[in-house]
């Protein structure tokens, strides 16, 4: 009897569709078969995304309302897998879902939060011990004023240089600077997490020497994931600290949820340190100066996007 009732329920909901398709004609029809298709992209990034670390994969849950950046969404793909430093590497990009219609008509959305996930280039065909992720978290403890010094002027050095090279990629003139970095005290860590979050300021100059502020919210997690060093970003909007913050601590205990410890990974990361020639201070600075930088780009991208439309 209930499945009688059930496809009885059905044939009337295809009728009521077709009857309301009827009344508001083909114009409504084509807007409902546009808004299924994008949300069928968007579905298509709910589940996980696998990651190939050394020859380990690695499951990248989505963030809760965020999708994937892939191939296909070609012109938000080239720009954000371009632009990485060299010491860093750059495995995937979330934006929001509702950005991602924008991306499917190949343009690039504002993207005022967004989620990346890296690692710092020396740590890749390394195995990253108990021990070492200690030091790791040491060092951001007890030297990050000095730390943050160090990363401002290495993000001031590095956007002198990038800024030039994007503006003659784009032929549209562009100065970038850092006013400030505001570093704020460690405020996430556990066994296998650390965080800390910076307001940047950057300051763009236009061919028309106006200089505009703008402000970037970020929040950077290092974690240690079955024997690798993953690196978090969010960036948000000026006034969205905390989101970054309650964002990164959710993506992060999802990441260690989807890649429980083996035997295997336990005994590596249990194992005696060995010099391994990574510079964990170094390390730090690298994983902080990439999120300076990939929030500066994004000033920059979103500059050269006004002056294309005013074109």
């Amino acid at each position: 009897m209930e499945e009688v009732q059930s496809g009885f329920a059905a044939a009337n909901l295809n009728f009521r569709k077709e009857n309301l398709l009827a009344r508001k004609g083909l114009g409504h029809a084509i807007r409902l078969l546009l808004a299924t298709v994008v949300m069928l992209a968007v579905s298509t990034t709910i589940r996980a995304a696998p990651i190939e670390f050394d020859r380990e994969t690695l499951e990248i849950p989505n963030p809760v309302g965020f999708a994937a950046i892939t191939p296909k969404l070609t012109a938000i793909y080239d720009f954000q897998t371009k632009n990485w430093p060299d010491s860093t590497v750059h495995f995937l990009t979330f934006i929001q879902d509702a950005e991602i219609a924008i991306a499917l008509r190949n343009e690039i959305p504002d993207m005022n939060r967004r989620l990346v996930v890296t690692t710092i280039r020396n740590a890749v065909g390394k195995t990253v011990r108990n021990s070492e992720f200690s030091e790791l978290k040491t060092l951001l403890k007890t030297q990050s004023e000095q730390l943050a010094k160090q990363v401002q002027k290495a993000i001031a050095d590095e956007m002198e240089k990038q800024s030039k090279r994007m503006s003659g990629q784009s032929g549209a003139s562009l100065k970038l600077g850092m006013r400030q970095l505001t570093a704020y005290p460690p405020h996430d860590d556990s066994e296998r997490s650390f965080a800390t979050s910076a307001l940047n300021i950057y300051t763009v100059t236009d061919a028309d020497g106006k200089l505009t502020d703008n402000t970037v919210a970020a929040t950077t997690t290092y974690l240690h994931v079955r024997g690798k060093l993953l690196v978090l970003q969010a960036y948000g909007e000026q006034d969205s600290l905390s989101w970054t913050r309650s964002a990164s601590r959710q993506w992060a205990d999802s990441i260690l949820a989807a890649n429980p410890q083996d035997e295997k990974s336990i005994a590596a990361e249990s194992s005696p340190s060995s010099d391994q020639g990574i510079d964990w201070a170094k390390a730090a600075i690298i994983g902080l100066l990439s999120a300076g930088l990939w929030g500066a780009f994004d000033v920059i991208r979103k500059k050269l996007s006004d002056r294309i439309k005013k074109d």
